[in-house]
């Protein structure tokens, strides 16, 4: 389901007569699923490198309170602002709310003005932003990069609200050489696995290579036993979402009858998919789904 979104930028102006400036962070907000996302680019690289002088102490702190009031001010139950006396400051969108943290002014810091957009994955696309427009002429070595385990979070915290996250646990397929251990898995006969990948990667050929990888990997242990579904997540970097989508189309082609492949945007289908096998299963077993 794809939801609207506006954003604004962050810019940092070292010198306000000057006119030197660099964007260095960014506010999301997607208000029909209550969510305000805020980052930031860390004091190094681009930034310390254009500016010398930079006071980066002052600069952290600032940056490090507006991200408090994200998270404290900001009730994703309600999905509205709150203001001191904690009520509802009725802020429609991502400039109206930068406004809240950081009042236009003539300081160094400044929002640009607001743009819009839809996204299936805000939390994604404030990652994709945050490079188009923040990170994308940085060195390779200053990108964070999105881990397997960042793509899990997500999908754990929908499993958990379908009370199953607790019945998967660690399996191996396989034995010797040949062994491939899966970390999210639930057994009731074969095995089921729940797979995240991460293709956040610095270049195309690894992107690539990674997919080609796991299908060595699923052929060692070629076998009727396990299934496997893949949650697959995509670059932040946008010049490598090409890569991407071959990664993903070869997964999808040559992994076998018994591996699905979703993009993290699709997750919920993997979600539905292994919970309605966990909760029959587990029914079977005692009449009722027990805690686990």
């Amino acid at each position: 389901m794809k939801h609207a979104f506006t954003y604004s930028l962050l810019r940092y102006h070292h010198d306000v007569w000057l006119g030197e400036s660099l964007n260095i962070g960014i506010l999301l907000h997607a208000p029909s699923i209550g969510y305000v996302g805020f980052k930031y680019r860390q004091m190094n690289g681009r930034l310390t490198d254009a500016f010398p002088d930079l006071d980066r102490a002052a600069l952290r702190s600032d940056l490090q309170n507006m991200g408090t009031q994200v998270s404290t001010r900001f009730d994703p139950r309600r999905k509205t602002w709150l203001d001191n006396e904690n009520t509802d400051a009725g802020l429609p969108d991502a400039r109206a709310i930068a406004n809240r943290l950081m009042p236009i002014d003539d300081s160094a810091l400044q929002w640009s003005p607001q743009s819009f957009g839809v996204t299936t994955n805000p939390e994604r696309e404030i990652e994709n932003l945050m490079h188009r427009f923040v990170m994308r002429y940085d060195p390779a070595s200053d990108v964070p990069r999105r881990t397997s385990d960042d793509v899990w979070k997500p999908i754990r915290e929908q499993l958990a609200e379908q009370d199953v996250a607790q019945y998967l646990e660690p399996k191996t397929v396989g034995s010797g050489l040949r062994a491939v251990k899966f970390d999210h898995s639930y057994r009731n006969g074969i095995i089921h696995a729940v797979t995240p990948l991460s293709f956040d990667l610095t270049t195309a050929e690894g992107i690539v290579d990674k997919s080609s990888d796991w299908l060595g990997k699923l052929k060692r242990v070629s076998s009727d036993d396990f299934h496997v579904y893949f949650v697959t997540g995509a670059p932040v970097n946008p010049d490598l979402m090409d890569a991407y989508d071959v990664a993903y189309q070869i997964l999808r082609r040559d992994a076998g009858s018994n591996v699905m492949v979703r993009d993290e945007s699709e997750a919920d289908e993997v979600v539905d998919t292994v919970a309605d096998i966990i909760h029959r299963s587990e029914r079977n077993k005692t009449g009722r789904l027990q805690p686990h």
